[in-house]
């Protein structure tokens, strides 16, 4: 692969930001955003690359979030381990408005999306927080992606 074409395949944008309430634990955010995919060339997902980087999954299970003024989103909710420490995942592949869960479904909306709006951008969104046992580490990042899902249309084409 040459220089150019290693370009067109890893991520064109991001955000990558950590966010704490006061007294609070960290919340990390990450949103690669690609300009264009094309086979072999496109996002992969968290189940994948965290393995690879030394955590473990425990569980994965998906959720909805309900968000004034759209349609409801499933996103993925996913649990890993290094080490000693937790951490809650939650992240979903953004594109033109729409939040899907599948990665799967994601590549179909991108091939429907290539042949009708001649467009192959997307996003991965991916929030973390660490796994504390007072049981409110899943209602924070809950929260957190609620909150990301209102504003993001704004800032993705």
């Amino acid at each position: 692969m040459d220089a150019s074409q290693l370009r067109e395949a890893a991520v064109n944008d991001y955000v990558s930001r950590i966010y704490r309430a006061q007294n609070g634990p960290p919340i990390s955010l990450y949103i690669g955003y690609y300009r264009s995919q094309r086979t072999g060339e496109s996002i992969h997902s968290p189940q994948n690359c965290l393995p690879g980087s030394g955590w473990q999954p425990l569980s994965i299970r998906r959720f909805v979030v309900n968000v004034a003024n759209r349609p409801p989103a499933v996103l993925n909710h996913y649990v890993v381990q290094k080490g000693l420490e937790q951490q809650i995942v939650i992240y979903w592949y953004q594109s033109h408005c729409h939040a899907e869960a599948s990665e799967l479904q994601a590549k179909f909306d991108l091939v429907f999306d290539a042949i009708h709006l001649q467009r192959t951008d997307s996003a991965l969104v991916r929030i973390n927080t660490p796994l504390d046992f007072r049981g409110e580490a899943d209602q924070r990042a809950e929260r957190f992606a609620a909150a990301i899902l209102s504003t993001l249309d704004a800032f993705l084409p």
